[in-house]
């Protein structure tokens, strides 16, 4: 119920006026009671980190490299991104009532994984559900570009 829905009513009551004041004043003061304490109780959104996650070069050539992009909470440990990989596989496996799909390695994952499994173990899919290309980029590259005087 709004506060000023509460005030038409009020108002509409026959009162005197100086009590009405007093209540309608009673009620201001309640609802930035109200406001303050839902300002205070809003969580903050919590920082998010990204992890990259290389492919190994098995099936590519040798100068191809490709990756993915997870996002964790911030402060959790980058090293346990496989381990929390695995879980969510394990979960998904777990969970398919008609296994469709059984996630087998990396790529399944990457490929297959439902957001719910990543959620469960505090991770996003921050990139596509496949593998992108990562360039590589050298000093002596970003040395060469002209500058203007």
């Amino acid at each position: 119920m709004k506060i000023d829905d509460v005030i038409q009513v009020v108002n509409q009551i026959e009162l005197e006026p100086e009590k009405r004041t007093e209540l309608i004043e009673k009620i201001a003061e309640l609802e930035q009671v109200l406001k303050a304490e839902k300002s205070s109780t809003r969580e903050k959104k919590s920082s998010r980190e990204f992890v990259i996650v290389l492919k190994s070069p098995e099936d590519l050539s040798k100068y191809e490299i490709v990756g993915t992009v997870f996002s964790m909470p911030e402060g959790a440990e980058a090293a346990m991104l496989p381990d929390q990989l695995r879980q969510c596989a394990v979960s998904h496996n777990l969970a398919q009532k008609k296994k469709v799909q059984i996630l087998k390695n990396v790529d399944d994952v990457v490929s297959f994984i439902k957001p719910k499994f990543l959620k469960e173990h505090g991770l996003k899919r921050a990139a596509n559900k496949e593998w992108n290309q990562v360039i590589q980029i050298t000093e002596p590259f970003l040395s060469e570009f002209p500058t203007v005087e």
